[in-house]
Formats: structure tokens, sequence, C-alpha cells
């Protein structure tokens, strides 16, 4: 399956709503739709499982990191983006790096989840 390009702020998309179960956003013609976390997070640790070594770090402190885990993303990129390691793999592509912080990074946070930083 194709990724799924969200350009916030082309069309009427947009983050609507961040809460501890899922993202709710408008994509680009205005069509409501929804990314389930917890299922991110599942995603993340079955793909981190078969693609990653050990850090270092110890195994109970990275098992619990990786368990609130929903996808990465790259803040410094052009454009800056998010990526849910949901079955879509729905990127949100900002237009600053302070964007992908303010309008879903720290949302998701409060929310209870986190995303790898590869910036």
């Amino acid at each position: 399956m194709a990724r799924e390009i969200v350009r916030i702020g082309m069309g009427l998309a947009r983050v609507v709503d961040v809460t501890p179960e899922q993202v709710e956003y408008l994509d680009a013609v205005g069509q409501q739709r929804s990314i389930d976390l917890g299922q991110c997070a599942m995603n993340w640790v079955q793909w981190t499982r078969q693609h990653w070594t050990s850090s270092g770090a110890p195994y109970e402190t990275v098992s619990e990191w990786n368990s609130h885990c929903v996808g990465q993303r790259d803040s410094s990129a052009k454009p800056p983006w998010l990526e849910f390691r949901n079955e879509r793999r729905t990127r949100f592509e900002f237009s600053s790096g302070h964007e992908v912080l303010a309008l879903l990074a720290r949302p998701l946070r409060k929310a209870g989840w986190n995303t790898f930083d590869l910036s």
C-alpha cells in the first residue's frame, strides 16, 4: 500500500484532535479521517523487533518506550514531517519544524504517546 501524505495547510488538510485513542484530521479535500494510535504502537513494536538491534539501553527501558511509540518524525527535513506506523503509513508534512512539534508531536506526548526523532 502506498504511503498517505497529508500536507497540513494545503487545501482543507488539518489536524482536528489528538486523544489517547486516536488522531482525527481532515485530508486535503475535507474528508474526516482518523488514525488508531494503539494499532500504531503495536506496529511500531513489531517493526523494531524485526529491524533494530540492541542500542545498549536496558531491554525494559527500550521496551517500555517502544510500547508508547506511534511513529517517527524529522522536523529538520524539507518539508518537516511526522509519520505514523499505521497501515496507510500516514505522513503529515508541515511548513516548519515548529508546526510538527506544536500541532502533532506535543499533543501526542500529552496524550501519552511518543515518536522517534530522526532530526
